[in-house]
C-alpha cells in the first residue's frame, strides 16, 4: 500500500504519516529484501533465496516489483526478467506448478496460473494462447479470484468474449463454505 500512499490519502483517512523520504527508503529496503530472496530461476522463496520455490508468492512479489518499477522505483531490469520468466513458464507448464498442501492440486495450480497471467498480461507478457488454454480449464476453478485474474488477463491481450465469459463465471461462483469459513463457524475442516 506504500506505493500508492501519498500525503493526500493518508490525510484523507486521518492516518499519521511519516515524512516522504522516510517512506521512500522503506520502500526501497523492501524491494531490497525481496530481491535477497529471489531464487536462482527468477522465482522467490519465502524466507531466503535457499528457500523452496514459493509459486503463488512469485506471481505476487513480481506484481509487486512490477508496480514499484512503475512507480518510479529502481527495481533492476534482469531480476524482473527473471522473475516474469519464471510466471510465463508457470503459464505454459501447469506441472511445473508442485502442490504439496492441497487436497485439490488443479484447483491450486489453475489460481497460480491465473494470478501469473494477470501479471504477464499488465506488462503484454501472456501470450493469447496459453491464456485461451488456461480459460478451457475454467471448471478448475473453486473461487471467484482466479476467474476473474483470468478474465482481465484475456482483456488486456485482447480477448474480450473468453474475457466476458470468465468474469461471468467467476461473479457467479458463491464464497460456499471455505476453510475459513468452516474455521470460523467451528465446523471441521481440511485445507482445499
Amino acid at each position: 500500500p506504500s506505493l500508492y500512499a501519498d500525503a493526500d490519502s493518508l490525510k484523507r483517512l486521518s492516518i499519521k504519516r511519516e515524512p516522504a523520504d522516510v517512506r521512500k527508503r522503506k520502500i526501497e529496503m523492501g524491494i531490497e529484501h525481496l530481491l535477497g530472496m529471489q531464487r536462482y530461476n527468477g522465482s522467490f522463496g519465502l524466507w531466503s533465496s535457499d528457500s523452496e520455490e514459493e509459486y503463488w508468492l512469485t506471481a505476487y512479489v513480481t506484481d509487486f516489483l512490477l508496480r514499484a518499477r512503475e512507480q518510479g522505483y529502481g527495481v533492476p531490469a534482469d531480476a524482473l526478467k527473471k522473475a516474469n520468466e519464471r510466471l510465463l513458464r508457470y503459464l505454459q507448464e501447469r506441472n511445473l506448478i508442485e502442490v504439496d498442501y492441497s487436497q485439490d492440486a488443479e484447483q491450486t495450480r489453475f489460481a497460480v496460473q491465473a494470478y501469473a497471467a494477470l501479471v504477464l498480461a499488465r506488462s503484454q507478457q501472456a501470450p493469447l494462447g496459453a491464456l485461451r488454454s488456461l480459460f478451457e480449464r475454467r471448471s478448475d476453478a473453486r473461487s471467484g479470484l482466479p476467474l476473474v485474474q483470468l478474465a482481465v488477463a484475456l482483456d488486456k491481450m485482447g480477448d474480450k468474449p473468453r474475457s466476458q465469459q470468465a468474469l461471468q463465471a467467476g461473479l457467479s461462483i458463491g464464497r460456499g463454505k471455505g476453510w475459513l469459513a468452516r474455521l470460523i463457524a467451528g465446523d471441521s475442516y481440511e485445507y482445499a
